[in-house]
Formats: structure tokens, sequence, C-alpha cells
């Protein structure tokens, strides 16, 4: 069982979404509507996980040439900490177990591979889940809030996709975004 708010494609704050969809809900929407309609009680668990949209949109205006680099680190950072405080709205509605996720490393994507830019999302990546990490650790004790590696994890069955089954880990498997319909 369970509640899902969870929107495909959508990012922590900015609108439109990762395909260009202005009506997908942002995360800050998400949390709206859930604290708006539900009371929380003690033996809830939150699972929050978000930041890949954003990356990866913001990338995408870089290359489009629509900002500038110093804009997409700032935007990415931006989003990390926006993420942070989406969590800290939760725990002081009452949320008392949160597991919280951010980016994982897209430099280790074939996409990063395929657009020749995995240092930049590598640093784009960190950039996001650290100030996540910093913003978390303000004012929330580790016994309310768990951030998961995600990034740690990709990277072991990245750096050894057999030991995980994964006969391809450097292909794309599909060379689409999801549009959502």
């Amino acid at each position: 069982g369970g509640t899902n708010y969870a929107y495909g494609n959508a990012r922590i704050s900015a609108t439109p979404d990762v395909v260009g969809n202005a009506n997908t809900p942002t995360v800050v929407k998400q949390v709206d509507t859930f604290l708006a309609s539900n009371k929380i009680t003690n033996d809830d668990i939150f699972v929050v996980s978000a930041g890949v949209s954003d990356v990866i949109a913001n990338t995408n205006a870089f290359l489009n040439g629509t900002i500038t680099e110093e804009q997409l680190k700032a935007n990415v950072v931006q989003a990390g900490a926006d993420l942070a405080v989406q969590v800290r709205r939760l725990n002081s509605a009452g949320a008392k177990h949160i597991v919280v996720t951010g980016t994982y490393d897209l430099s280790r994507s074939p996409w990063a591979k395929a657009i020749n830019k995995e240092a930049l999302l590598s640093t784009l990546s960190i950039a996001l889940n650290n100030k996540l990490k910093i913003d978390l650790t303000d004012n929330l004790t580790g016994k309310q809030v768990m951030y998961i590696d995600v990034a740690y994890e990709v990277n072991l069955f990245e750096g050894s996709p057999g030991s995980f089954g994964f006969t391809n880990s450097d292909k794309p498997v599909c060379n689409s975004v999801d549009t959502g319909a």
C-alpha cells in the first residue's frame, strides 16, 4: 500500500519539466498537495527522490545556449537547496521517517558519454547532492532523515555491470525521454 505523489520528469521547483511540459507538478507542488490533504502519522515513511530532471533540463539549456555554464551550476545548486527545503517542510509537518536521494552521477550515463560531457555532469551531480546534504544536516537529525547515496550505488553496478547481471552498461536502452503520453 501507500500513496504516491511522484510524477515522472518532474523538477524540484522549476517548470517546465525535463521534456517541456509545464503541467507536470514540481516536487514543491507535490509536497503542497500532500500537506494540504493529508495528516502525517508516526508510522509514515516518506521517500523523496529528485534532482536528475533538474540536472538534465539545465544541461540541455546550457547546451542549447539559453543559459551560461555559471547559470547552469547555480541552478543545479539551487535545486539541491530547494529539495532540502521540501524535506524540511515534511519534517516540520510531523514526518519522522524520511528517506532522501538526490541524483546519481549522471557522468556515468550513456547520455553523458554520447554528448561528451562526463566531467561537467559529474561536477553538476556532485554539486546538487552536496548542497542537498549540507542543507539537510542543518536542523535535522539522522533519526528523522536518512540520505541514500544513489551515486555510490550506480557507480558500483556501472563499474562492474557483470557482477549485477547487466550485459550492456554503455549503450542507451532508450534514446527518447518519456513525455508522459
